[in-house]
């Protein structure tokens, strides 16, 4: 999928994996599962846009979940409450900030 998007939206896709991860890694998270949906934009002439970054996080019990490609947003869930909900077409740094902050809220909770 990412191959056929071309080298820059790959780029962007990767790139955006791996600060996810080292995200993770920092909070000493036990990540089960890192996903990313990218969403087909081609109707628009924008190629492959990457639209969402998911975390299992399976023993605390963590979900982000994305509905809808069409929609640039994402769900924070712990056990099966709702946590905070983000909208994605802020930076990814404002994200990550915004996520570390429902995590720990909801830790202390």
């Amino acid at each position: 999928m990412l191959a056929a998007a071309g080298p820059l939206a790959t780029f962007k896709a990767v790139r955006y994996i791996l600060k996810a991860e080292r995200f993770a890694h920092s909070l000493e998270l036990p990540v089960a599962k890192l996903v990313f949906l990218a969403v087909d934009e081609s109707r628009r002439g924008e190629g492959l846009g990457v639209k969402a970054l998911g975390y299992f996080l399976a023993e605390e019990n963590f979900v982000l979940e994305t509905h809808d490609g069409s929609k640039a947003a994402y769900y924070l869930r712990h056990g099966g409450r709702l946590v905070a909900e983000y909208d994605l077409t802020k930076s990814l740094k404002h994200s990550i900030i915004a996520f570390e902050k429902s995590l720990l809220s909801a830790e202390e909770k």
